[in-house]
């Protein structure tokens, strides 16, 4: 299984049958929002240690063995509810789905909550009024409330780029964005430093 930032597609798709299950779960017991945060500080534990990673995914790993210190790192220090998915997909090979788990996770959660992820890349800060216009956009779109994740890159030369999780929507919703770049973009460009600002469905 990939070890990277980055899961595949089909890892996401595995790990959502033990996402939906925890989710479930925690939720029943009040827990949806610890369980979310703990996830997020598990996927920064992930990427930021290769050796954490790779014990959990290394086929070389015994499955006893790698419940064992599961249970020595985690035990008391991690939702209960959380440690036991983890338990329940080592015995299944699955452990090395972690990271996927986190993102599963994160899709039901906002799912569940009626929020959308969006991911927006632009060459400099956002302005509160056009991170407000893209809330306001987004949100017409697919009825959902907006999560917006900013990043700066100074390479985008006054560009802007927009990504909505696509797991969750078909393509009409791209072609709508896409339809609507210019009106969102004629606004956008007396807030931004730039003359030319556009919109890109991420792939």
């Amino acid at each position: 299984m990939s070890n990277s930032a980055e899961s595949s597609n089909q890892e996401i798709a595995i790990a959502r049958v033990y996402a939906q299950a925890l989710l479930a779960l925690a939720e029943s017991q009040g827990q949806g929002d610890a369980v979310l945060e703990e996830l997020a500080s598990m996927a920064v534990e992930l990427d930021s240690d290769p050796a954490f990673a790779n014990f959990l995914s290394s086929p070389l790993v015994d499955t006893q063995e790698r419940r064992q210190s599961l249970d020595r790192m985690f035990k008391g220090r991690m939702n209960e509810t959380l440690l036991d998915t983890l338990q329940v997909m080592n015995s299944k090979g699955r452990s090395g789905l972690a990271r996927a788990l986190v993102e599963a996770y994160s899709r039901e959660y906002e799912e569940l909550r009626g929020q959308v992820s969006v991911a927006v890349q632009s060459a400099v800060p956002l302005t509160d009024s056009l991170r407000q216009e893209l809330r306001q956009v987004v949100s017409s779109l697919t009825g959902k409330t907006p999560q917006l994740k900013e990043s700066v890159d100074p390479e985008l030369l006054g560009g802007l780029v927009l990504q909505v999780a696509d797991s969750r929507f078909d393509t009409s919703v791209f072609k709508e964005i896409k339809g609507l770049r210019q009106q969102l973009l004629d606004r956008a460009s007396q807030e931004i430093q730039s003359g030319k600002t556009y919109f890109e469905e991420a792939s």
